[in-house]
């Protein structure tokens, strides 16, 4: 459940509070059941008349009814709004893209601490970026920086993750609700982990570990636009690794963010439309 308490804003810009409540059923051999918390704040500020950028800080707990794993996260995401003239025209949405149009996707970037015994700390963020030379060629890149650090009694460990992933994309049909793609690019990936345990050790134990890798991929897929600028995309994709010699076929989901189309956006303050 959200909370917006301006929503009359005219600077496009609005502040929320957050709460979510679940229940989790896990069977396994002993069949138990969690209760999430989740408390957050945050501001949304309106990039589009249905895409929002949030700022949040939040509190998560595992299951309230038992003390387990409690964690304060800080983080940014992309939010979509099908607002009530967007929702009615869904059906006959075409993104009208150009030179210079730029499409946004990826994970949101988030900062977690643990706020029990366990010092646990992680950062992530995942973003994908393409500029349009063309309304049918865009050249762009993905990016993943991920640092994780665990303190406790037995362990600690240090680890990180970075990745970079330039790629082309060529659209075969333009001006069209769904729109063809073929995509290829490179990908080169560095993971390093630093851990000092005192586990079954009468004294501590340290080890390093990194390595780099690069493989190539090869896909395809679907746009759907369900607004001018916002689009749902699937695709299959294969990845070759040349030094392991392996091939991995996937099939990719997504929502994709299409800014600075073809023509003027309406207003970023329309948030009730």
């Amino acid at each position: 459940m959200r909370y917006y308490f301006n929503p009359e804003s005219t600077a496009g810009t609005y502040f929320y509070g957050d709460l979510s409540l679940g229940y989790v059923q896990v069977l396994a051999d002993e069949d138990f059941s969690l209760v999430p918390l989740t408390i957050s704040g945050g501001v949304t500020h309106m990039l589009a008349s249905n895409i929002g950028l949030d700022g949040f800080v939040e509190i998560r707990d595992f299951d309230i009814t038992e003390d387990l794993n409690r964690t304060l996260s800080f983080g940014a995401r992309l939010n979509i709004y099908l607002n009530r003239p967007t929702y009615n025209s869904r059906k006959s949405a075409t993104p009208g893209l150009k030179a210079g149009t730029m499409m946004i996707g990826g994970s949101s970037g988030v900062l977690n601490f643990d706020l029990d015994d366990t010092d646990t700390r992680s950062f992530s963020i995942e973003p994908q970026f393409f500029y349009f030379l063309n309304p049918q060629l865009a050249l762009g890149t993905g990016l993943l920086v991920g640092f994780d650090r665990q303190d406790n009694s037995f362990i600690n460990s240090n680890s990180t993750s970075l990745s970079i992933s330039p790629q082309v994309r060529y659209y075969l049909n333009s001006d069209q609700r769904n729109l063809y793609f073929l995509a290829m690019g490179l990908n080169v990936d560095y993971d390093r982990m630093r851990s000092e345990s005192s586990f079954f050790t009468t004294g501590p134990t340290e080890q390093t570990f990194s390595e780099t890798t690069v493989d190539f991929a090869i896909g395809a897929g679907l746009n759907s636009f369900v607004a001018r600028n916002v689009a749902l995309e699937i695709g299959p994709s294969i990845r070759i690794d040349p030094d392991d010699r392996d091939v991995r076929l996937g099939i990719d989901f997504g929502v994709q963010v299409f800014l600075n189309t073809a023509e003027k956006e309406s207003s970023p303050n329309d948030f009730g439309g």
